[in-house]
């Protein structure tokens, strides 16, 4: 199935969690941010939604730095 993640078409094999996409490509859950089709979710959400054909994911990531 297809889904839309950061503007960029992707296909996955089977449906799966919000979660699970975020652990299987080794991302660190702690500094993340996700909008799915439009909404910001709450970190606490992405256990409970699985992803379907036509999704839409915007993922963020927050990086320490300054002056």
């Amino acid at each position: 199935m297809k889904i839309t993640v950061n503007g960029k078409e992707e296909i996955l094999e089977e449906e799966i969690t919000i979660k699970e996409y975020l652990l299987g490509k080794s991302m660190e859950l702690e500094r993340l941010v996700v909008e799915y089709n439009y909404n910001v979710l709450e970190s606490e959400e992405w256990d409970n939604i699985t992803l379907k054909a036509g999704d839409n994911l915007e993922v963020l990531k927050f990086v320490g730095g300054g002056c």
